[in-house]
């Protein structure tokens, strides 16, 4: 699958949301924004989450 280069683009996300993924990506050791482009990703099926923790 090809991938193409996208310009910045804004995310509104709830606050309630967004405060989750901040604890979830703060134990994983990684921004919000990685840890939401490791979902886009697993979404389109590019890989496994036991990428990101090594497991």
């Amino acid at each position: 699958m090809e991938r193409k280069e996208i310009k910045e683009k804004t995310l509104r996300i709830p606050l309630g949301v967004y405060e989750k993924l901040e604890e979830i990506a703060k134990r994983r050791g990684y921004s919000v924004n990685e840890l939401i482009l490791f979902m886009i990703d697993y979404s389109l099926g590019h890989f496994d989450f036991e990428d990101i923790d090594g497991e």
